[in-house]
């Protein structure tokens, strides 16, 4: 194996940063290390009792803003709509931490079963003044979460969510994430995306940037484009043209790719990119033309 000192250094200095915020982390809790026991407990219990439930709610008001965000986390983690009022005003706390951390976890409690309009109106209330990127991302991929009761309402959302897919970072990325998850969930708004498909479009084929984040998004923009038929065989033959290979098995898994789409994937230096050539192209030519382009593929160890 061909040793590569600016992988191997990138991935120690990934694990230093991980090992140092999580050293952080314990540092701020040791002082409330018996509140943020009682907090875990009732979480894994799922306030089952009125105490555990008094524990968590208790735990959102400590002057430490760690034990706050752990204290919302777990409030999100039970998946309770009647917790909505509870964690709302913590969008608000003075920690960008905690901020982020209560808008998954509004997610987490009010987009189970049906549409949650308090919720979604507080999420998007408070984008509208939130400055921190972090906190920005986690909101509008949570918006991303909600259930929608129609596509004139998911087209309102859909258009809040693609207004941060011009940012950079943690905005895109949620903003990203968000979309993809109202593309993957409900197949009754595609006809919605006509507000985030330029968009989506832009990021699936800028590559400006080699950062795993950059190449995620790139993925993701991808594969909600594909969910929602909102990709053209350019948009899809340039996608196959990413040097990352799960960007490129995207515009092969559309079920519209082309022929001469099928037959670039069948020759992609990629395993993941040979396959799903190798199943598009039993499924939708082998019939009409022949088996032929796929025998050799009997023998590739990786297909």
């Amino acid at each position: 194996m061909r040793f590569r000192p600016f992988l191997t250094i990138s991935l120690l200095a990934i694990a230093a940063s991980q090992a140092a915020a999580q050293q952080q982390l314990v540092t701020a809790l040791r002082p409330h290390a018996a509140e943020w026991e009682r907090i875990v407990v009732a979480e894994d219990a799922r306030a089952r009792t009125p105490e555990q439930m008094a524990t968590l709610m208790a735990g959102t008001r400590s002057s430490e803003p760690e034990v706050r965000r752990v204290a919302v986390r777990a409030l999100g983690r039970l998946e309770r709509p009647d917790l909505v009022d509870s964690i709302i005003p913590l969008l608000g706390d003075g920690s960008a931490r905690v901020r982020e951390q209560a808008a998954r976890a509004l997610a987490q409690a009010a987009t189970l079963r049906a549409p949650a309009p308090l919720a979604q109106k507080a999420m998007s209330d408070a984008l509208a003044t939130e400055k921190n990127p972090d906190v920005v991302g986690a909101l509008v991929e949570s918006l991303g979460r909600f259930r929608q009761p129609d596509a004139d309402a998911a087209r309102a959302v859909i258009t809040l969510i693609a207004s941060r897919l011009n940012s950079a970072g943690a905005p895109q990325m949620g903003a990203v994430r968000g979309l993809y998850f109202l593309a993957a969930r409900q197949r009754r708004i595609y006809g919605a995306f006509d507000a985030a498909e330029a968009g989506l479009r832009r990021v699936a084929t800028t590559r400006t940037s080699s950062g795993a984040m950059a190449r995620r998004a790139r993925s993701l923009a991808a594969a909600a484009l594909v969910v929602v038929h909102r990709a053209d065989q350019a948009t899809l033959g340039e996608i196959l043209n990413d040097p990352d290979p799960f960007v490129r098995r995207e515009a092969v898994i559309d079920s519209t790719a082309g022929f001469d789409l099928i037959t670039r994937a069948l020759a992609d230096p990629s395993p993941a990119v040979r396959f799903e050539g190798v199943v598009a192209y039993g499924k939708r030519f082998a019939t009409d033309r022949d088996c032929a382009a796929l025998v050799k593929y009997a023998n590739d160890a990786n297909t």
